[in-house]
């Protein structure tokens, strides 16, 4: 399997390549503790995923969301395990 580069991607989108690593920026906001947590039990393609890229990833999108779900009363381990943040005390 043979992977896009940024521009290559970019090139194939009619975009810059800065507008490419925004959008990648963003998302890295976004993910979760865990592949698992996304695509479920998978039989290959969560270890795969971990491997090119290793999660968590914590972020101010990670922080914020643990901090907005202890705010809604979830349980703290809950909290880490979506977001691999534990949210500090009130």
């Amino acid at each position: 399997m043979r992977f896009l580069s940024v521009n290559e991607i970019a090139s194939q989108e009619g975009v810059s390549r800065q507008a490419i690593q925004q959008r990648l920026d963003i998302i890295e906001n976004h993910l979760p503790a865990n592949w698992l947590v996304v695509f479920g039990a998978a039989p290959h393609g969560c270890d795969a995923r971990q491997q090119l890229y290793p999660l968590p990833r914590i972020g101010e999108g990670q922080r914020a969301a643990a901090q907005r779900l202890a705010a809604l009363g979830f349980a703290r381990e809950l909290i880490e395990q979506i977001t691999g943040v534990t949210p500090t005390e009130p």
